[in-house]
């Protein structure tokens, strides 16, 4: 089996199962361990799984369907590539407070994961909105 074969099999397993392991997905395709961990590194990578420790997981529905529209395109993070697994859930929240602002809004935004996800939306944005730091 190709590396491309079976990578479209293990995401069709985390489809189905929610979640897979490295060892029982090497022991599935007769390969190493390291094989397994470098295609679920790479899935990962291509925002099509969520990569923990022994294994990896789907990614939440959540954070799949919250797509952030603007009037003519859709917003899309340079960190969410570089999101670490535990940090899904505060890109989501990002998006959906994204959501919440209209052009002309004012906010505060402080020092937080969160806040950095959300400030960086906003620049890609086509929203105007004035934005005050407690960065001083």
């Amino acid at each position: 089996m190709f590396r491309q074969e079976r990578r479209t099999e293990i995401l069709k397993l985390i489809d189905l199962h929610g979640r897979v392991e490295v060892d029982k997905l090497a022991e599935r395709f007769d390969v190493g361990s390291d094989s397994i961990r470098k295609d679920l590194q790479a899935l990962a990578k291509a925002g099509k799984c969520i990569r923990v420790y022994g294994g990896a997981t789907s990614i939440p529905a959540s954070v799949v369907t919250q797509s952030i529209k603007t009037s003519e395109k859709s917003v899309s993070s340079p960190l969410e590539a570089l999101v670490d697994p535990e940090d899904a859930g505060r890109m989501a929240v990002a998006q959906r407070a994204y959501l919440e602002i209209h052009s002309g809004d004012s906010i505060f935004l402080d020092i937080s994961r969160t806040n950095s996800f959300l400030a960086d939306i906003i620049a890609r944005g086509d929203k105007q909105v004035i934005v005050t730091t407690n960065m001083i």
